[in-house]
């Protein structure tokens, strides 16, 4: 089965510019467009270094979590036998625009979570710096998708993690109704104080590079580093959570995440160039400069 995959992840290279980058916590993936990571999903829970279905901890400005138009496709590979290959075409727009007979998922990234827990790939979500929330719920948390199979899948769409660490935080305030919150992020209220506990799990930790693009008119940009230290070096001051960061709580998911993925997104990051000044600064300012990217000729996208 390894060396069949093997094979198959290849084919990534090529549809979505897939590339491998050294990073000494756990495995870490960059990609283009966001749907394909649902085929990395399954590569990497056949390979065993995720759990199958995993908890996705993401970072995205958008939701991504619409539900299918491709909803019965799903439901019948579910059916019929999930596999690589299904997984491709479901994902692969582009060489199926012309035949509009064919339902596939969003060419504009939206639905794909919705879909990953249909086929059984994810498990409950926890989103971070989602600018809004889907309509059809009321509010950003305890929110739950039930799959056609009656499996019900939680969605929390979440500020940035040094906001939530702060006052009226959901990672510093102990109320009931974070709690499961608490239970997908690992993070235990003991003695006063917030902190990670001991797990064994593998969770998905994943980046939408739009995340860290900002908004002008018709424009778009980098974040300045100035947001970045905002964002994610700046200590909480607040009891239950004092001296803690964005970045040491992003350090401690990282603990046990399976697997890191980094969607380029060139689309919604201003083109190719900003989505690769945008990965360089979350290399810099999130990773310490681990991530091996020094070469980013592979990765292709508008300009």
């Amino acid at each position: 089965m390894k060396g069949k995959d093997k094979l198959d992840i290849d084919i990534l290279k090529d549809k979505d510019n897939l590339r491998t980058v050294d990073f000494d916590k756990c495995e870490c993936m960059i990609h283009l467009d966001h749907r394909w990571v649902l085929p990395i999903i399954y590569y990497a829970q056949e390979e065993g270094f995720l759990d199958k279905p995993c908890d996705l901890i993401m970072f995205d400005q958008h939701h991504d979590s619409k539900v299918p138009r491709c909803l019965e496709r799903i439901k019948n590979i579910v059916k019929s036998g999930i596999s690589f290959e299904k997984l491709i075409e479901l994902c692969d727009v582009k060489s199926t625009m012309e035949n509009t007979n064919e339902v596939l998922l969003s060419k504009n990234d939206e639905d794909w979570i919705i879909a990953g827990m249909e086929l059984g790939l994810i498990d409950n979500l926890v989103a971070f710096g989602t600018r809004e929330h889907p309509q059809r719920y009321s509010f950003g948390i305890n929110n739950y998708h039930e799959d056609h199979l009656g499996k019900k899948h939680w969605l929390n769409y979440l500020s940035f993690p040094g906001s939530e660490l702060s006052y009226e935080g959901c990672l510093s305030e102990y109320k009931d109704c974070y709690s499961t919150i608490w239970r997908i992020l690992n993070w235990r209220y003991k003695d006063y104080h917030f902190s990670f506990g001991n797990s064994s799990r593998k969770i998905l930790l994943d980046f939408d590079l739009d995340c860290f693009a900002m908004y002008w008119s018709d424009f778009r940009f980098p974040w300045p580093d100035e947001v970045f230290e905002k964002r994610f070096y700046e200590p909480s001051n607040y009891s239950t959570t004092q001296g803690w960061t964005g970045k040491m709580f992003l350090e401690g998911l990282m603990k046990y995440a399976g697997l890191i993925t980094i969607a380029m997104e060139p689309d919604y990051c201003g083109g190719k160039k900003k989505s690769e000044e945008i990965l360089k600064k979350v290399n810099h300012f999130l990773f310490d400069n681990n991530l091996s990217i020094a070469s980013t000729s592979e990765t292709s996208g508008n300009s």
